[in-house]
């Protein structure tokens, strides 16, 4: 697990790249690991005089590969192993397995022989559809060709992630043909969505009221044909989560957190119905209900944010909630997430500053 050598002791390595190693070898000592929070960690070095001879050289801890004692052992062979525990590390995972498929870029082209070089520069310029011509293609690679060709299995699933639609009164989603908007709009009138049709289950079955909107699929199952909701006959390992809903959408966002505290609703009036006092916004109903008190809510909402936005969004984030929905302590919001809305400012400083170096 030794690098190099390299640096000044070998300045042809394969590794240097104008009188540096690419892969920053050799490190300095250290007597401790120390954490970086845009990196991998510094890991402890000793300088207790250990060495190891490499053909004419002799290297010390400086040069030696971050590794695991035991994947050494297991599998005899030279494994590079480091510690990433940066929560970007994470974020960047999902998106990656999250992206879709491998794809390739093809250039379609068709060339005659038989037609002279002004005759074909010419057609080039009048028939030739650069949009058509290039193609974005799903891209199998042999690995995966060879799996899929014996049949194995390509990825496992344990839980079923169900998601509840959160829209306005008159603002669900409708999907249609071209053309066929009207038809579309018709169909839509007689069918219901998992909101509309929680409202209609909770008015004809009494059992329903007792739970949540989030709880309902763990105790009744959604026909898509019928857009209704039937008793569900065995269980079902499944994860209900309410579609998010940005600060920024008001009335829709207030919605949400009445669904998330309210149970047995009948209607979007019935939601909005305190002690049989009907407000005329969904915000008012939940002041009424205590549930914007303080500053939870939002605490909630930057929290969840936090998980899947990069610090750019969030920043964004907790300015449009000072702007448009008063937290009480706008600055204690920012002191709660700051770590989270700065993750990346240190580094992208220290990349400015070695740009500078270089113009230098």
């Amino acid at each position: 697990m030794v690098h190099g050598p390299c640096g000044a002791v070998n300045p042809n390595s394969p590794c240097m790249s104008k009188g540096l190693c690419k892969k920053s070898f050799p490190k300095a000592f250290r007597e401790e690991t120390v954490e970086n929070i845009d990196g991998y960690p510094a890991y402890k070095r000793a300088n207790n005089g250990d060495s190891v001879q490499v053909g004419n050289f002799t290297l010390d801890n400086r040069y030696i590969v971050p590794f695991n004692k035991f994947l050494l052992r297991k599998y005899r062979a030279h494994i590079n192993l480091e510690i990433c525990s940066s929560v970007k590390s994470i974020k960047y995972i999902f998106k990656y397995v999250y992206k879709g498929h491998d794809s390739a870029m093809m250039e379609v082209n068709n060339h005659d022989s038989s037609i002279n070089i002004n005759q074909e520069e010419t057609m080039r310029s009048e028939q030739r559809d650069k949009v058509k011509q290039y193609l974005s293609c799903r891209y199998v690679s042999p690995p995966e060709a060879m799996r899929r060709l014996s049949d194995y299995k390509m990825h496992g699933q344990s839980h079923v992630v169900y998601g509840l639609a959160v829209h306005m009164p008159g603002e669900q989603q409708i999907y249609y043909q071209h053309e066929q908007a009207e038809q579309a709009i018709q169909q839509a009138q007689q069918h219901h969505t998992n909101l509309t049709a929680w409202f209609e289950l909770n008015q004809n079955d009494i059992t329903a009221n007792q739970y949540f909107y989030c709880d309902i699929p763990h105790h009744y199952v959604f026909n898509k044909t019928t857009t209704k909701w039937t008793k569900r006959e065995r269980p079902s390992n499944l994860i209900t989560r309410m579609y998010s809903v940005s600060p920024n959408q008001g009335e829709k966002f207030y919605l949400r957190i009445l669904l998330l505290h309210v149970s047995g609703g009948k209607s979007f009036e019935d939601l909005r119905t305190v002690q049989g006092h009907t407000f005329p916004t969904f915000r008012e109903a939940c002041i009424s209900l205590r549930l914007l008190q303080d500053d939870t809510e939002l605490e909630n909402a930057l929290t969840e944010a936090a998980t899947f936005r990069m610090p750019q969004k969030l920043r964004s984030m907790l300015a449009m909630l000072c702007l448009y929905h008063h937290p009480v302590d706008a600055f204690q919001l920012f002191i709660n997430h700051k770590q989270s809305m700065i993750e990346y400012l240190f580094l992208l400083m220290m990349k400015a500053y070695v740009k500078t170096l270089h113009f230098i």
